[in-house]
């Protein structure tokens, strides 16, 4: 599945073995996360990246770069450019206002 597009240009996109799961503000709002995974049964060569590799709590990570073996999962991070924005949406509690005791 390649991707590509306005909102977000990754060269690790444009490998039809590799399927992007997740694309988020990070949680400590100073950039994003990407997430994606090599979807074949074989090692698939990645362009060198100059982002942060992250975990699955998007703790800093070691990976070898220029590989992703089958399966693996990768989480990148990507440090926020002008031209990219996003705002987390704030969720409404549901059930109304509260109700005075009298």
């Amino acid at each position: 599945m390649a991707t590509t597009g306005n909102l977000l240009s990754h060269s690790v996109l444009s490998i039809p073995q590799i399927c992007p799961t997740a694309f988020k503000i990070a949680e400590n709002e100073e950039g994003y996360v990407l997430r994606y995974y090599n979807m074949c049964s074989e090692n698939v060569r990645v362009p060198e990246s100059q982002h942060l590799f992250l975990d699955l709590l998007e703790r800093p990570y070691p990976v070898h770069r220029g590989l992703i073996s089958p399966q693996e999962i990768r989480t990148e991070f990507i440090k926020k450019r002008r031209n990219l924005s996003f705002k987390k949406s704030k969720h409404k509690k549901k059930g109304g206002a509260k109700k005075s005791k009298n």
